[in-house]
């Protein structure tokens, strides 16, 4: 797992640690199986509705096989906590421009002792994490994933450059030698 900046990163671990304990507490509640009861009892009473004849037992219980196949899928890929986020294989995505180079780079950065060079890099370890383990589901993952890839992409593509005050300063401390040019600009100052 990747993410734009190290407190993304710590911030990100941590909520999905936060998301298994509120899972694990509404599995043992019962409170993820409610939507199948809802489905029960809409299926029932849609067929109590309807009257005699119009919703036949088998037209009511293959309405109530999709609506259950539908809700298993959505909740194994969005909510069962199932992707293993390892503490030692998270990265962070840091926007690097070289010295005269117009163009970014892009470096994976694990955060450890010579990762930000703050005083997070060690609060950031197995050590002091605890025994949280996180897991993400399926489909935040891939979510997740793509954002992160459109917005390392998009990061990538902003051209290095020096700031506005930086240009300013240069332009004032440029000399012009072409006695035409002197004489053309005057004293004017640009900036």
């Amino acid at each position: 797992m990747s993410a734009g900046s190290f407190p993304e990163l710590f911030l990100q671990y941590f909520a999905w640690g936060i998301y298994n304990i509120l899972w694990d507490v509404m599995v043992n509640l019962g409170v993820v199986y409610l939507p199948f009861g809802y489905y029960l009892f809409d299926a029932y009473t849609s067929a109590r509705e309807k009257g005699n004849n119009k919703m036949t037992s088998a037209r009511v219980l293959a309405y109530l096989e999709m609506k259950i196949f539908l809700g298993v899928v959505v909740l194994t890929l969005a909510g069962v906590p199932t992707i293993v986020l390892n503490l030692t294989d998270m990265r962070f995505n840091n926007r690097s421009c070289t010295v005269g180079s117009k163009v970014a780079t892009m470096l994976e950065v694990k955060p450890d002792s010579t990762g930000t060079g703050t005083d997070l890099d060690a609060e950031f370890t197995t050590s002091n994490m605890g025994s949280l383990i996180s897991k993400a589901p399926v489909a935040w993952m891939a979510v997740l994933s793509i954002g992160q890839a459109v917005s390392d992409a998009v990061r990538i593509k902003i051209p290095c450059k020096t700031s506005i005050s930086q240009v300013a300063y240069e332009l004032q401390m440029n000399k012009i030698d072409d006695p035409a040019v002197k004489q053309e600009i005057g004293n004017r100052r640009i900036f």
